[in-house]
């Protein structure tokens, strides 16, 4: 496995191997990789000729002491790159990724208070990648003014500057995101139309552990007791995603009370968000079936963690 650390040297990798006829799965991370992690990089392993990971934690999806607080451990994360068959790492500077001449400060600065507003002089709006002068990427209101986004904007704003951006680099034949991130997959696939850039993304379904919950970083920041605690939040969003073809307004109605009954119990958990949307417009779903999922956002003793199941 190659590693690589500049814009430019990834770049001429992926030059090289389109020129010999090699399709690339690309598979963008921030590190701290598990076994969902995994799974995308085994997919792509059976799909393309060759697999670029990327490691890269993007401040532009940050308060800055998030940021300083992210967990790396990049020696670990390439060690599992390279058992999963990974032929190259890309794992940049934050100058290869954003060469704009900005400090890292001045990029935490693109989002102003607590939760916005985005800064409209940076990002682009509706139309991006229309302007080429335009360094950073500006979501929609329609995608991104509803669920994680209503109180933080500016996240996706970052997720799909860094996403674009590293498109550019990498040049993939096809890339990788987990259905987990059920927002996030429908901004970048609706950017990645807007871009017109070929590329194909492929959604692979949600890895979970062997108690249910779906992988994540963030679980392990759980003691036992708490992880217990995600796992009957999993279990009711799951019984209530089976109900298929009952409306969607009886079903959410359902599965709020059982999760503040469930919250009643358990002091540590607070119930921050329930929907049932349409994955790919994110608009509320009306009957519970195959083109609908259950989003649950919700906090356990301060951590905020979400929980996505596709209905039945």
């Amino acid at each position: 496995m190659r590693i690589i650390e500049t814009a430019n040297q990834m770049q001429s990798w992926g030059v090289d191997r389109i020129s010999e006829g090699d399709s690339i799965g690309f598979v963008p991370t921030q590190g701290c990789l598990h076994e969902g992690h995994a799974s995308l990089l085994h997919r792509a392993r059976t799909e393309c000729d060759r697999v670029v990971l990327s490691v890269f934690v993007n401040p532009l999806q940050f308060r800055k002491p998030a940021y300083e607080d992210y967990p790396r451990r990049v020696d670990s994360d390439l060690k599992i790159a390279d058992e999963c068959g990974v032929d190259a790492a890309f794992v940049p500077s934050f100058t290869s990724i954003y060469p704009y001449g900005l400090e890292l400060d001045e990029l935490f600065s693109l989002q102003s208070g607590d939760s916005g507003p985005r800064h409209e002089g940076e990002f682009t709006s509706d139309a991006v990648g229309t302007d080429n002068s335009m360094n950073y990427v500006r979501v929609p209101d329609r995608l991104v003014m509803r669920m994680d986004g209503k109180g933080y904007p500016w996240h996706f704003d970052g997720v799909a500057t860094v996403v674009r951006r590293l498109f550019e680099i990498v040049n993939p034949t096809k890339a990788y995101f987990g259905q987990k991130d059920i927002q996030q997959l429908a901004i970048l696939d609706s950017m990645n139309q807007w871009l017109n850039t070929g590329i194909d993304i492929v959604q692979v379904p949600i890895y979970r552990d062997a108690d249910g919950l779906s992988s994540s970083s963030r679980l392990t920041l759980l003691d036992p007791d708490q992880r217990a605690i995600a796992i009957k939040v999993t279990q009711i969003i799951n019984q209530h995603s089976k109900q298929s073809g009952q409306r969607a307004k009886a079903v959410l109605e359902s599965l709020k009370n059982a999760l503040h009954e469930l919250s009643v119990l358990e002091d540590q958990l607070e119930v921050d968000a329930v929907e049932c949307i349409d994955p790919k417009s994110l608009d509320p779903a009306t009957v519970i079936g195959q083109n609908s999922a259950l989003y649950v956002a919700f906090v356990i003793n301060g951590l905020r963690l979400a929980e996505t199941r596709w209905c039945k």
